[in-house]
């Protein structure tokens, strides 16, 4: 198990590995994969139902009204996106 995320960026990788753990490398057969979906590869992975929750991921700085519709920030970047399949880090204005 990794440890839980610290940053925006192993934030974004944890999301990319969880809805799909060959995307970035994290090879896995059928029966790990099913492991994979009741077992979270990350530490703290908040979890609903079996799937990553999105609503629920951690926040790493401030928050003000720019965050409005931000899956999560740090104090310097946004990730945004429509889900986690279009996931992207952008700085704040």
């Amino acid at each position: 198990m990794k440890s839980a995320p610290t940053n925006l960026d192993e934030l974004l990788q944890m999301i990319m590995e969880y809805n799909n753990p060959n995307h970035v490398g994290n090879y896995m057969s059928a029966e790990e994969f099913v492991d994979h979906k009741t077992i979270p590869p990350w530490d703290g992975a908040p979890m609903a139902h079996g799937e990553l929750d999105m609503t629920e991921l951690p926040r790493f700085g401030w928050w003000d009204n720019e965050c409005e519709g931000s899956w999560s920030w740090d104090d310097t970047r946004l990730l945004i996106g429509d889900g986690s399949n279009d996931l992207r880090i952008v700085s704040r204005k």
